[in-house]
């Protein structure tokens, strides 16, 4: 699932479709998803985040996101 991920994420970058991204993800999935991004999109983090938001409201992660980027 990683792998797919990085190539989307890859194929999005190398078209235009963003410039910086924030990936949240839990920590196992983030470090796979790390190892398999290519430099291009590495280059376009500004923000990672290691945790389950899975059963998280949307105002509960924009919480957690502002409190990372204070």
């Amino acid at each position: 699932m990683a792998k797919k991920l990085a190539n989307g994420l890859y194929k999005m970058k190398a078209s235009g479709a963003f410039s910086d991204l924030v990936l949240l993800a839990d920590p196992q999935t983030l470090g796979q998803l790390r190892d398999a991004l290519h430099k291009n999109v590495t280059a376009s983090l500004v923000l990672t985040l290691a945790k389950d938001f899975t059963n998280h409201s949307t105002n509960d992660i924009v919480g957690a996101l502002r409190t990372e980027t204070q």
